[in-house]
């Protein structure tokens, strides 16, 4: 059990280091496209990735808490609900940031 655990906490730590590399590293791929960060993200079904090396690496890390804590799995593959409207792309970054770091927390003090 205290392995299972531990375990948990190491994933939740990576987790957290991959949706900091992910928040900068979409907003330096976003300042470079056309219209940059000013740019609006259009209303859609799904989340706009604008980091997809993080973003795989962010679903092994979901992959492998699924297995390990599947009574949570709805939170883990939680999305951030802001697709219902246009935002500017710094914001968006911001809020998905935001949102996970939240979700690894709320999961941090349930894997306790």
């Amino acid at each position: 059990m205290e392995n299972k655990i531990q375990e948990v906490q190491l994933l939740l730590d990576s987790w957290t280091e991959i949706v900091k590399t992910c928040a900068k590293d979409s907003v330096k791929n976003a300042s470079r496209m056309k219209g940059g960060l000013g740019n609006r993200v259009a209303r859609s079904d799904k989340r706009e990735i604008f980091d997809y090396i993080s973003e795989k690496r962010q679903k092994e890390i979901q992959n492998k808490l699924y297995y390990l804590m599947p009574e949570y799995s709805f939170l883990i593959s939680n999305e951030p609900p802001i697709f219902d409207e246009e935002w500017p792309v710094e914001d968006y970054i911001e809020l998905c940031y935001n949102h996970y770091m939240i979700i690894i927390e709320k999961l941090r003090r349930l894997n306790k």
